[in-house]
């Protein structure tokens, strides 16, 4: 699969990322870049981006640079990766994107889902700030 490819996919879900130049799109990507841009569209790499509390145990640990061990972990947790080996370098396939999206979306929905409620209790279609509402629940 291409960085292009991936992105026009992410998009479809509403997924806002810089958009990559023409050459850019063409490239295949690489597992290591497949699960930067899918924990970075889950909203969760803030929480990637520290590091030094999260710990891989795949064989190739040494091949994945420190600053992406966070994003390994998530997705290993979420089942976005799997396996013993993570293989940071290697091209991914269409068959494995795919497969990669789906358990993200499908753990995303089935561990995170927010209850959103306006902060004075009423409808909350008519709100436009972000600050108009509390995230009440997160299950």
């Amino acid at each position: 699969i291409t960085k292009g490819d991936l992105e026009l996919l992410l998009s479809k879900i509403e997924y806002s990322k810089d958009s990559l130049t023409k050459a850019q799109k063409n490239e295949n990507i690489t597992r290591m870049d497949a699960v930067i841009r899918l924990i970075t569209f889950a909203h969760l790499d803030k929480m990637a981006d520290l590091k030094s509390i999260y710990v891989v145990d795949y064989e190739d640990k040494a091949d994945i640079s420190d600053s992406y061990i966070g994003y390994v972990a998530i997705a290993k947790g979420l089942g976005i990766v799997s396996g013993n080996k993570f293989g940071p370098k290697d091209n991914v396939t269409r068959a494995e994107a795919a497969e990669m999206i789906m358990n993200l979306l499908t753990n995303i929905n089935k561990n995170n889902t927010a209850t959103i409620q306006s902060k004075n209790k009423e409808d909350f279609s008519s709100y436009k700030n972000k600050e108009d509402y509390d995230i009440l629940e997160l299950s």
